[in-house]
């Protein structure tokens, strides 16, 4: 039956790219095309009625929600992925390190405050046991007196 005639086919602008694939379904009723622009689109191809009766509304497919890609697209969005991993990594890294870092500069300088006022209280006491033996002097030397 080939050439087909201009009645026994319509023609359709679907793709914006080139088409990569044509499979019927095992029926031979739907023609499902994919093309380098990531489409899938599926046509009806039945013989159209003689009578024009209408579609039968429970056999018509719905579109589906996937998405069809080309394996260049796929693998340069799994190298961005694998790069902000990367940077995850690094980014996780650089923070453990400043907290370290800040961690064991704040003990330092704890310690570096506990050896000041420690001297300080020292200084203090000294201070304060000079201070009461001179008060006990003075009350000596009052008593005799």
């Amino acid at each position: 039956r080939f050439p087909l005639d201009q009645s026994e086919y319509v023609e359709y602008q679907a793709h914006s790219a080139k088409v990569t694939r044509l499979r019927l379904t095992f029926d031979d009723q739907f023609l499902f095309t994919t093309g380098e622009d990531g489409c899938l689109y599926i046509f009806d191809v039945r013989k159209k009625e003689r009578t024009g009766g209408k579609r039968d509304k429970d056999a018509v497919l719905v579109f589906a929600d996937e998405i069809l890609v080309t394996r260049s697209f796929l693998d340069d969005k799994q190298a961005q992925v694998f790069d902000l991993e990367r940077q995850v990594d690094e980014l996780t890294s650089q923070i453990d390190f400043q907290l370290r870092h800040r961690d064991s500069f704040h003990k330092e300088k704890m310690a570096e405050l506990e050896d000041k006022y420690g001297q300080e209280i020292e200084q203090e006491r000294t201070k304060y046991e000079l201070l009461r033996e001179e008060k006990n002097d003075m009350e000596m030397e009052y008593e005799e007196n």
